[in-house]
């Protein structure tokens, strides 16, 4: 199973060229397949590989709908140890809607589908290269609703 460190198979550090000479910036793909592992280790449940992939640094943040937010590397394991331990699988899929990176932050926007949920989740996650591996820092979910009428989606706009 491919985590999120250094033993990817693409290189996660590339050269850019600055004024001054070369920088090393984190790869967006490598940044991008530690995404789909985060989603993959949701979907199957799997608390000590999310570990892992989460940042243990204290501005880890982690806001589940309807939750109020998990604030810090352990009141986020807590919250993930509280999901896993309801259910043995998810049926979850990801899309991916857009994303933007920079050095060594990706901030990534998708839609999160649970089967049998009545409404799909939009979520952002945030992820930093830190100590030659890309963690999940941040991530914010909150259910989509449905407006009913064009006059309901009009007064959003």
């Amino acid at each position: 199973m491919q985590t999120c460190s250094r033993k990817a198979q693409r290189p996660i550090l590339s050269r850019m060229q600055t004024g001054r000479g070369y920088i090393l910036m984190a790869d967006r793909d490598s940044g991008l397949k530690c995404l789909n592992e985060f989603y993959r280790i949701f979907a199957a449940m799997e608390l000590d590989e999310m570990a892992k992939i989460w940042s243990p640094l204290p501005d880890t943040f982690c806001h589940h709908p309807g939750w109020s937010p998990c604030v810090g590397p352990n009141a986020v394991m807590a919250s993930w140890r509280n999901i896993m331990g309801q259910a043995n699988q998810f049926s979850l899929t990801y899309e991916h809607l857009g994303d933007h990176h920079q050095g060594n932050l990706l901030m990534t926007t998708g839609r999160e589908h649970l089967a049998g949920s009545p409404h799909d989740i939009v979520t952002t996650n945030l992820l930093r290269f830190e100590e030659n591996a890309w963690k999940i820092f941040h991530h914010h979910s909150s259910p989509i609703f449905a407006a009913t009428s064009n006059a309901q989606k009009e007064m959003l706009n």
